[in-house]
């Protein structure tokens, strides 16, 4: 069958349009490898207090036995919360829900001993970055912190204006990423952040991530001495 003019036209323009998508597709690979070529690099030149280089993930044996989820009792830093159960913080989550984030900022950075807080602006990626101490092993950290501003449960929605929180908060290099709300945090939550530690993970960054809801942040601050 012979093809007209116009059908030759379409075929040369779908075929103009594969060509571009797998230049766009190659390109897009290239980068992809290059950026985990310069996290890498990164990670490898990231140092501790004693200024003793810390290798790269791959190398490094993840403290939490590889648990892609840790709890807040299994953190050497909030190691005091092990002595507060849920059901003795039931009478002051009304109080925890109406805290503004900068006063639990305040309360986490003084608890973990960050003398050095960042200021908030509307394009960081995370409240809090800093090292911690885990079995005498220094990890890095960072932290998603929600306060009262965000009413009811943590739905991704709530995460950054644009849903985009998460994305920002792991874009970091740490060893364990955290969320806290002052509520419930819901399932899609922890789902979004577990698939992106997930890629880590795949991309060689042995990391782990931590959920403190409202109990949980209610627990922590008993526990420090910041609510009776």
């Amino acid at each position: 069958m012979k093809l007209t003019k116009k059908q030759y036209l379409i075929i040369a323009a779908v075929l103009v349009v594969l060509l571009f998508a797998y230049i766009g597709y190659r390109e897009y690979d290239r980068r992809q490898k290059l950026e985990a070529s310069e996290r890498k690099d990164q990670w490898n030149n990231i140092g501790n207090s004693k200024g003793t280089q810390i290798e790269y993930s791959e190398h490094r044996i993840n403290p939490f036995d590889n648990r892609l989820s840790v709890g807040i009792d299994k953190l050497t830093v909030f190691e005091k919360v092990k002595d507060v159960s849920a059901a003795e913080v039931k009478k002051l989550l009304p109080k925890v829900k109406n805290m503004p984030e900068k006063k639990i900022k305040k309360y986490f950075c003084e608890i973990i001993n960050n003398h050095y807080p960042q200021k908030d602006w509307g394009g960081e990626n995370n409240d809090i970055h800093a090292t911690i101490l885990q079995d005498g092993k220094q990890l890095s950290t960072s932290f998603m912190l929600k306060g009262k501003a965000e009413k009811g449960s943590l739905t991704i929605a709530k995460c950054g204006t644009t849903g985009n929180q998460i994305l920002k908060l792991t874009s970091n290099i740490n060893d364990i990423y955290f969320i806290q709300h002052v509520n419930h945090i819901t399932e899609d939550v922890e789902k979004d952040v577990a698939t992106k530690i997930k890629l880590k993970r795949h991309e060689g960054y042995n990391a782990s991530y931590c959920l403190i809801n409202g109990t949980d942040t209610a627990r922590i601050l008993k526990a420090y001495g910041y609510m009776a």
